[in-house]
């Protein structure tokens, strides 16, 4: 019964008058949420995408610092309750969560002058990030923004073609 559905301003029904019902949330979560229903579980999307959160904080705890603060951290985020709270429920906050992890890890593997691929992915992390809360990633990536000036202001050869490559990936 649309009457349950009626919350405004999350929803919005009937807007042209089709009869049709829109959100006001962008399309990166549901997307996600798509694989889920291909297999008839939307629910265990995430649940899954929390375990490879878990596993990026493994990864970027590592390349920052050293193996024992990766597995220090990864325990640490496997252990909190809000992630557990946030991975039980259908909310967009884990997908986001997900994005960030990815986007932090290839960034600092672009900054430390890694493969092709590290702005490439670090690139479509915070793209997807932005199409799902798009004032969370923008308020995430404005310092790594302000910290890639400041590496192309500091060696222009060595960080142009990098950062250049991801910016190219989010733009598109």
């Amino acid at each position: 019964l649309k009457e349950f559905f009626n919350i405004n301003p999350l929803m919005i029904n009937e807007m042209r008058g089709d009869g049709k019902w829109y959100s006001v949330y962008p399309l990166g979560h549901p997307f996600m949420m798509m694989f889920g229903a291909f297999i008839d579980a939307p629910w265990v999307i995430n649940p899954l995408l929390l375990a490879l959160t878990v596993l990026l904080t493994y990864f970027l705890g590592k390349e920052i610092y050293d193996e024992r603060t990766g597995r220090l951290a990864a325990l640490l985020a496997s252990l909190s309750p809000f992630i557990f709270f946030m991975s039980s429920e259908f909310m967009n906050h884990v997908s986001t969560l997900f994005y960030a992890m990815l986007f932090l890890l290839f960034f600092a593997k672009t900054v430390r002058g890694g493969k092709w691929y590290a702005p490439v992915i670090a690139g479509i992390g915070v793209g997807m990030m932005m199409n799902t809360r798009p004032y969370t990633a923008l308020a995430l990536a404005f310092p790594f923004g302000v910290y890639s000036l400041w590496l192309l202001f500091r060696n222009f050869p060595t960080h142009s073609w990098r950062m250049a490559l991801l910016v190219l990936v989010i733009v598109c």
